[in-house]
């Protein structure tokens, strides 16, 4: 319960005022906040356990830090390991080269999430720590100046409570040693009247100084016990719950940041899973027939083994035949139908030559339709265009189409002879 108001009385000079309600005070008068009231007496431990909490934020900050680091030279790492091993060669025929080029490409991705992971958890975790540690030394120091500044109130109206109590029992003896030299010499019969009146006049002098000592320390007292209850009901807990409200925000904004911690590795996931879909599914794709094949195609030469050889009779005084290798060299002069390649490879290059003539004829047929139709267009109005002109590019385009399409068929009938 609140002490009554102390009566209105003029206040001693040596008397401290009583400090009204700061704002924070304001701020926290009518929150209910258990700090303020359980851990009144607490203050200097509350101090250090938000010493403590600010320790264990920088502990948090420095362990996403050397995360980052890991991830960001992890990623580095992972760069050049597909850099080195990435082929030149990205038209490469065989299903499994075809796959390992998928899965250095991908994991060149999957550096790319781990520098986003980084990324993140710098502006989104780190960064935001590091403000964090900032408010709390901030709010740390404020609870402090407060704190300070209440207990130095408290202390001085103590002080101020306890000269005020040895003015008191200083006049209190003094009085009453007053009165024992009054009723002596008032029961002293060799004393004169005037002498006893003075022993009487110095007693009611220091009766007076003794009553006004008492109204003082009475006053100091009424002031002190308002200060105290103040100060531990009302200034005291609203530190208390600013603390409080530090410890809470600390905790809350840690449990945030390390769930963002958790979120910015989630997040990432969705991509490192289609990488590693991508790897797998390359992977699967691998057929050794395909692949065993087509080191057939490449190297097959199409000619036939060699027959037996013959038993050669010793003829006395003849040369010795030279047996024949098993495979004819190949020609190192090109000719244009490929002759100068064994059968197999042969075959291909002119289905090769085929092809390439075939397209060509294709896109001339289609130049050559599109200026028939220009021309058509020039005859019917000639303002758009002299279709003379068109006529003589037309007559050079059907010479060349003319010209493709005997290429063509002579490496048609060359590969049917094969």
């Amino acid at each position: 319960a609140r002490f009554p108001a102390a009566a209105k009385k003029s206040v001693p000079p040596f008397l401290h005022p009583i400090t009204p309600l700061s704002r924070l005070e304001s701020h926290y008068r009518f929150t209910k906040m258990s700090w303020g009231t359980e851990l009144w007496d607490q203050y200097e431990k509350l101090l250090q356990n938000a010493d403590l909490g600010h320790e264990f934020v920088k502990r948090v900050e420095n362990f996403v830090k050397e995360r980052i680091d890991i991830e960001t030279d992890y990623a580095k790492k992972l760069r050049k390991l597909s850099r080195n091993f990435k082929s030149k060669e990205r038209d490469a025929k065989l299903l499994i080269m075809k796959a390992f080029n998928v899965v250095v490409d991908e994991t060149d991705s999957l550096a790319g999430q781990r520098e986003l992971v980084a990324e993140n958890m710098q502006s989104r975790v780190k960064d935001q720590l590091k403000h964090l540690g900032r408010e709390l030394v901030n709010e740390r120091k404020k609870a402090t100046t407060e704190g300070t500044k209440q207990l130095g109130v408290l202390q001085n109206s103590l002080e101020a409570l306890e000269r005020t109590k040895k003015s008191y029992e200083r006049a209190c003896k003094e009085a009453e040693t007053a009165q024992g030299l009054y009723e002596k010499a008032d029961a002293d019969l060799s004393l004169s009247r005037a002498q006893v009146e003075k022993t009487h006049q110095a007693f009611r002098q220091k009766k007076q100084m003794e009553d006004e000592a008492t109204g003082g320390y009475s006053l100091q007292l009424q002031q002190t016990n308002k200060c105290q209850n103040d100060h531990y009901h009302q200034h005291m807990p609203a530190v208390l719950n600013l603390l409080q409200q530090t410890e809470e925000k600390r905790i809350t904004r840690l449990s945030d940041h390390l769930a963002t911690y958790s979120d910015v590795e989630h997040q990432v996931q969705g991509n490192v899973t289609a990488c590693l879909k991508n790897m797998t599914e390359s992977t699967r794709a691998v057929d050794y027939k395909a692949d065993v094949k087509v080191v057939i195609d490449e190297l097959k030469t199409g000619y036939k083994p060699p027959g037996d050889i013959e038993f050669d009779t010793y003829k006395s005084g003849a040369k010795t035949k030279k047996a024949k290798k098993a495979l004819p060299k190949a020609k190192k002069e090109e000719k244009e139908d490929f002759s100068h390649l064994p059968p197999a490879k042969r075959k291909k290059k002119l289905q090769e030559k085929v092809r390439e003539l075939d397209e060509k004829v294709s896109k001339e047929m289609q130049e050559k339709n599109a200026m028939e139709k220009m021309m058509e267009v020039y005859q019917k109005n000639p303002a758009l265009g002299d279709s003379a002109i068109v006529s003589q590019e037309l007559a050079e385009r059907t010479r060349i189409l003319d010209g493709l399409n005997r290429e063509k068929y002579k490496f048609e009938v060359r590969t049917l002879s094969m």
